[in-house]
């Protein structure tokens, strides 16, 4: 994927400026940004229907596929928009403990596997609860 044009070098944007399906692309990669950067439902919602007809009116396969899915999953990736709050930290969690467990092949005891991932996100700042005897 080519910079954001801020990080421009001039060569690079030479290169863009010489070739045409470049320059469309490029373009509607810069457009697409500037839509998930709306404040709010609504101005995402404009924002994102003009980038879509661009996009399926731009004559490039990948930029057309993608218009399409967005136009399939808009009314999630509106909402989105509506609600500061992702489920992001939990799903990396939950991918640390499952690539954990697919590398081990097993622990002795569930002790030992706890310990394990408690090891793995072990931050002093934020060891203030209370563990168990037993585990």
């Amino acid at each position: 994927m080519l910079p954001r044009y801020s990080r421009m070098t001039s060569r690079l944007a030479a290169y863009i400026i010489s070739n045409l399906s470049d320059v469309r692309s490029f373009s509607l990669k810069e457009q697409f940004f500037e839509a998930l950067n709306s404040k709010d439902s609504g101005s995402a919602r404009m924002a994102l229907s003009r980038w879509i007809m661009a996009a399926q009116n731009s004559g490039l396969e990948k930029f057309i596929n993608c218009g399409n899915t967005l136009v399939r999953w808009s009314k999630g990736i509106l909402n989105s928009f509506g609600c500061p709050y992702t489920n992001g930290f939990t799903e990396g969690v939950n991918n640390k403990i499952k690539v954990l467990k697919r590398n081990a092949y097993g622990y002795r005891s569930f002790r030992r596997f706890r310990n394990r991932i408690l090891h793995m996100f072990y931050y002093p700042y934020c060891f203030h609860f209370w563990v168990h005897p037993n585990f």
